[in-house]
């Protein structure tokens, strides 16, 4: 399916711009007074492709994994591209190559641990008409085996998952309920 149109309306005068970007701040500091500092981007990539949507999640080395959408404007299809970083080393520096590739459009990827402590992943895939999980492979650490779902039988975007101290909650919008408007809780 393609969600670019270079002959659409504005006739391929312009397109926008998205990359990743560093902000040396906490995320509670963002919340309470905004972003404060200078963000550190990314270089970008070639034109007509884009970084978006990032999730960074800590290995027990001390590594950091960090996924992201990356997307070709031609086709419309996103992919899910992984960089590992050393402990330490500078996020902008962070090289990144295909991790996860589908019959359908790939975004804002979501790595957890469950309550055991095994590796679960999110990824948006609205186009596969459900949420879908992968799971660490048991003996198998940081091996991910999957789809398992869906989790919920409708276009899910933008999907979230928290930790409550007593529950999981999901939050995420439908691609066929108003996905600008309505916000879905699940726990």
């Amino acid at each position: 399916m393609r969600r670019f149109d270079p002959a659409g309306p504005v006739k391929g005068f312009y397109r926008e711009e998205w990359n990743l970007g560093v902000v040396d701040q906490p995320a509670e500091d963002v919340v309470r007074r905004g972003i404060v500092g200078a963000i550190r981007w990314l270089p970008a990539l070639r034109p007509w492709k884009m970084l978006a949507d990032p999730w960074c999640h800590e290995l027990p080395d001390e590594r950091r994994v960090v996924l992201a959408e990356r997307l070709d404007y031609w086709t419309g299809r996103g992919e899910i591209w992984a960089a590992v970083l050393g402990a330490g080393e500078d996020p902008t520096r962070a090289r990144f190559a295909p991790w996860m590739r589908a019959a359908c459009h790939l975004s804002y990827p979501v790595l957890g641990r469950d309550d055991a402590g095994a590796l679960f992943l999110l990824v948006e895939s609205w186009e596969a008409r459900g949420l879908y999980l992968w799971r660490e492979r048991p003996g198998a650490p940081g091996r991910l085996h999957g789809p398992v779902g869906p989790l919920v039988a409708r276009p899910a975007i933008d999907a979230t998952i928290w930790r409550a101290p007593d529950h999981w909650w999901l939050f995420c919008t439908f691609k066929d309920d108003a996905p600008n408007a309505r916000l879905h809780l699940f726990h």
